[in-house]
C-alpha cells in the first residue's frame, strides 16, 4: 500500500506485471485512473458495486453524527457534553443522533432534549434504512463508547461512515 502511494502509478504497474499480479481489485476509483492500462476493477465490498457517496466538509454548518443502539454504554452523553466544547467555538455546529431503540432511548432523548443546546442536536429515534445516506450528509462520525462487550469489532456503523469517507473519531475500547 505504502509502495503505491509514493512510485508513480505507470511504474507500480510495471512492478505488479512483474511480480506475476494479473488483475487489481480496488474500492478507490483513483487507484484504477493512476494504473492505466492495467487491469483494474473497481469494485465495493464483496464485488459489489462501489457507494459512490461521498462525505463533504461543510465548514458554514458541519454535523456531527452518532449512529448506534440507545444505550448508556454508547457514551452519548459523552458525545454531548463534548458538543458543547465543540458548539462554543463553531456556533452553526449542529449534533444528529441516530438511535435503535433499545430500553434506554426514552432517557437519552430526555437527556438531550434538556440540553443547553437542544435546538443544536437532532434526535432521530428510528432506524435508517440507509445509514450511508446520513453519513454521507455529515462532516464527522463519533462513536465514544465507554465500553462495549456485544460488538464485534470494527462496529458495523463505524465501517458504514468510512465506506463514504467520512471522518471517524472513537474512542480506545475493546470493540
Amino acid at each position: 500500500m505504502l509502495a503505491s502511494s509514493v512510485i508513480p502509478g505507470k511504474c507500480f504497474a510495471w512492478i505488479l506485471a512483474r511480480a506475476g499480479v494479473c488483475t487489481v481489485l480496488t474500492p478507490d476509483p483513483r487507484v484504477a485512473a493512476e494504473l492505466g492500462a492495467f487491469p483494474t476493477f473497481v469494485v465495493g465490498t464483496a464485488g459489489a458495486d462501489p457507494d459512490v457517496r461521498r462525505a463533504r466538509f461543510d465548514p458554514d454548518e458541519p454535523v456531527i453524527v452518532f449512529a448506534g443502539r440507545a444505550e448508556a454504554v454508547r457514551g452519548i452523553d459523552t458525545f454531548l457534553e463534548a458538543f458543547s466544547i465543540v458548539h462554543r467555538d463553531v456556533p452553526r455546529a449542529r449534533a444528529r443522533v441516530l438511535l435503535l431503540d433499545r430500553p434506554e432511548r426514552v432517557s437519552i432523548t430526555a437527556m438531550a432534549k434538556r440540553h443547553e443546546l437542544a435546538d443544536a442536536i437532532e434526535i432521530v429515534a428510528e432506524a435508517r434504512k440507509d445509514l450511508r445516506d446520513a453519513f454521507a450528509n455529515a462532516s464527522a462520525a463519533v462513536f465514544p463508547f465507554k465500553f462495549d462487550h456485544v460488538t464485534i469489532p470494527p462496529a458495523l456503523t463505524v465501517s458504514e461512515a468510512l465506506s463514504v469517507g467520512l471522518p471517524v473519531i472513537g474512542t480506545d475500547v475493546a470493540c
